[in-house]
């Protein structure tokens, strides 16, 4: 809407992203997805309680609820396309909250919890788990490791021995373990208001 007043106003117009028709490929700012943790088979999710865990999926890996959507925000507020190694937040959509480092239980990890607003405790990247030639922008279904921007830890789980209906918290930790890679998996539109 453009208004043909004369009288001048304090708002201006400005780009919020660059157009790209090939956008569509890659993970862009205000994406929902879930995390899909394939090892564990296990989507991460929260609840009311602001802990963070991998949740059991059905038989078939079919999503259960919305409590496991999360949406992409760059920590420097701008729009377009995600690029390895670039720093953003993780929002849940249930609750409007952003992933963040907790408290630190030992020397080794940190636990996750949800933060109202957003602060230099809820800044992530996202590391590729595959070689990739020259590809700076990251797939709309890439399997990643993600890294706390602050703490240089990354988000895991400790291997365990549970019980397929068991959740299993999630934590910050110091050493990578390969195997704790995610998928993401993009969200239905209808899924999301």
């Amino acid at each position: 809407e453009i208004s043909a007043s004369l009288t001048k106003s304090g708002w201006k117009a400005l780009r919020y992203t660059q157009y790209n028709p090939s956008a569509f490929q890659f993970l862009q700012a205000g994406d929902t997805f879930r995390l899909f943790h394939s090892e564990q088979e296990r989507y991460v999710s929260s609840d009311e309680m602001n802990s963070v865990v991998l949740r059991p999926s059905s038989s078939n890996h079919q999503v259960i609820g919305s409590n496991d959507l999360w949406r992409l925000a760059f920590a420097s507020n701008e729009g377009g396309i995600a690029c390895w190694g670039a720093q953003f937040r993780i929002q849940h959509v249930a609750s409007g909250r952003y992933l963040a480092a907790g408290e630190t239980k030992d020397a080794k990890k940190t636990m996750l919890l949800l933060q109202d607003s957003p602060s230099r405790t809820c800044t992530f990247k996202m590391f590729s788990t595959v070689p990739s030639w020259n590809a700076a922008s990251i797939p709309r279904h890439a399997t990643v490791q993600i890294k706390h921007s602050l703490s240089g830890q990354y988000l895991q789980c400790e291997k365990s021995d549970v019980s397929p209906e068991q959740e299993i918290p999630l934590a910050l930790f110091h050493d990578l373990d390969k195997g704790n890679a995610f998928t993401l998996r993009q969200a239905d539109p209808g899924e999301v208001s």
